[in-house]
């Protein structure tokens, strides 16, 4: 009975006791529209109006993570095919925390790396910080984790990259999405498959360039 569900299904299987049936709704996550806008403000002041692509580049799981080099190049392709802008979000803090390592290295280093494109590397610190950027993005390009569920809960499209989870279980639920999945790490992804995957959910939700 539970084979091939989404987790969400499974969840609301829980409820038929109670009378509760049918699909499940779409996620619903809110932001807080003081904090929306001051994300939106840092974007705009300092990018102008584009499309705005996400790139969430943390996991917690090793077989998630995508390489730095990868999202260099994915970046820098979508910005010549689509003209977008950038919001950049990873788990902050050194990668040798015992306590909960974090990507503030790697994203240095794609911010650098990235300093002819229109992208800013926003901080969260905070659950809520991490909400309000996400509300901020037109699409979603991520691992699977809590960011991409997060995203979803706001409506977002996401083209998600996975490795040993499983993509019928724990895809994004109830929006527009591609995944991305080669084997059990997300290292065999290439930027070429990105970018594809990246431009066809662009078209399902009619997301293009700029005049």
């Amino acid at each position: 009975r539970f084979a091939g569900r989404h987790g969400v299904e499974h969840n609301v299987l829980l409820f038929e006791p109670l009378g509760v049936t049918g699909p499940p709704p779409a996620l619903k996550v809110v932001a807080n529209p003081s904090g929306v806008a001051r994300v939106q403000e840092i974007l705009n002041s300092r990018l102008g109006s584009a499309p705005t692509i996400g790139l969430h580049i943390s996991a917690r799981k090793p077989p998630q993570r995508w390489p730095q080099e990868r999202f260099i190049e994915l970046a820098h392709q979508l910005h010549k095919l689509l003209g977008a802008r950038f919001l950049l979000l990873w788990s902050p803090g050194a990668h040798d925390d015992p306590r909960h390592p974090g990507d503030d290295d790697k994203a240095d280093a794609i911010a650098k790396a990235c300093i002819d494109l229109p992208l800013v590397a926003l901080s969260t610190l905070s659950l809520r910080q991490l909400i309000d950027g996400l509300a901020c993005i037109d699409l979603m390009f991520c691992s699977d984790g809590g960011a991409m569920h997060l995203a979803a809960g706001l409506g977002k499209p996401i083209v998600a990259l996975f490795g040993n989870s499983d993509p019928t279980i724990w895809r994004p639920w109830g929006v527009p999405h591609r995944v991305l999945q080669v084997s059990d790490n997300v290292y065999d992804v290439t930027v070429e498959a990105a970018v594809a995957a990246v431009m066809a959910v662009a078209t399902d939700v009619a997301l293009r360039r700029n005049p």
